[in-house]
């Protein structure tokens, strides 16, 4: 039977490092505009609103304006960083089912990236803004010994901390920053003279989209974090069986394929962090994310020779 030295061996092909570098370039790209799109929205916003304020004294014009500009980064979002980020994740794939052996998914995908789109992503890779860290050996850790059935379930299972470890981050970031700006400005309006109150309500409106996004962003990521328990969750439930029970192999690579369904449809659709976090935080993950691996490949191996214990001993 193949074992995990199987993936060790094929995620270092120039075909498959030719992948992760062009995933890794549209996702930086992804969040490039998503950085710029949340900066342009609060710029814009002041802008107009004091511009507003000052020249036509409009209330309803006033704060007409900054939920336009929220309007528009809606749809700027849909139709730029979506499409860049399902590239990203249908090239991700294309990656995982070679290299975990697992078929493609026609029935979410229906076509294939293309040879020349791979080439021209990774083309465009960024050498420098990931000194340190190449893209080889993407799945780290110590499976090679055991089983390839068992290998690529170790290899999706520990994946998905990762993710929701990056996302508790990011909301922790956005409540250091959000709240305590909020209280200061709901504390300075209590003490404000009336007078004063309209200017400040122009200015109110000018920041609400500050407070607005990063409450959806906050929100965003922990239905993204809800998500990933809910992936984690029917993973541990089959995981605790296949290591109590007799699995036949079939069964393994059904239940990996399943949970790569559900991975790739959480690459897609959840929110991308910002690449200044993302970065910060990867080499520390990715140092949890190993030892991870090494736990429950640890854990499949001490199943397996318990197995084959009873199984011998059945034998007499």
């Amino acid at each position: 039977m193949e074992t995990g030295r199987r993936i060790k061996i094929e995620q270092n092909k120039p075909i498959q490092i030719e992948r992760l570098r062009a995933q890794r370039r549209l996702y930086d790209e992804a969040r490039k505009k998503k950085n710029r799109r949340i900066c342009g929205a609060y710029a814009s916003t002041i802008v107009i609103t004091l511009i507003s304020h000052l020249n036509f004294n409009n209330p309803a014009l006033i704060w007409i304006a900054p939920f336009s500009i929220l309007l528009f980064e809606k749809l700027y979002h849909y139709f730029r960083e979506r499409k860049l980020q399902h590239i990203a994740a249908h090239i991700q794939e294309l990656f995982d089912t070679d290299v975990l052996c697992l078929e493609w998914p026609q029935y979410e995908i229906k076509a294939r990236p293309t040879a020349e789109m791979v080439r021209f992503w990774a083309d465009k890779y960024d050498e420098e803004a990931y000194q340190g860290k190449p893209p080889e050996n993407w799945y780290e850790g110590n499976f090679e010994s055991i089983p390839l059935p068992w290998a690529r379930l170790v290899c999706q299972k520990a994946n998905l901390s990762y993710d929701e470890n990056l996302r508790r981050a990011y909301q922790n970031i956005i409540i250091k920053y959000t709240v305590p700006t909020g209280v200061f400005f709901a504390a300075f309006a209590y003490f404000m003279p009336p007078q004063t109150l309209p200017w400040f309500s122009a200015f109110l409106a000018s920041v609400s989209p500050f407070f607005l996004i990063a409450g959806k962003e906050w929100w965003d990521n922990q239905k993204a974090i809800d998500a990933i328990k809910a992936i984690k969750a029917n993973i541990d439930n089959n995981w605790s069986d296949f290591l109590e029970k007799e699995v036949e192999t079939t069964e393994l690579k059904k239940a990996a394929r399943n949970w790569q369904t559900n991975i790739l449809g959480h690459r897609k659709s959840s929110p991308l962090a910002p690449s200044s976090l993302f970065k910060k935080l990867r080499e520390v993950e990715e140092g949890v994310m190993s030892r991870s691996t090494d736990a429950l490949a640890q854990d499949v191996q001490h199943a397996l020779e318990k197995r084959a214990l009873r199984n011998k001993q059945a034998s007499f």
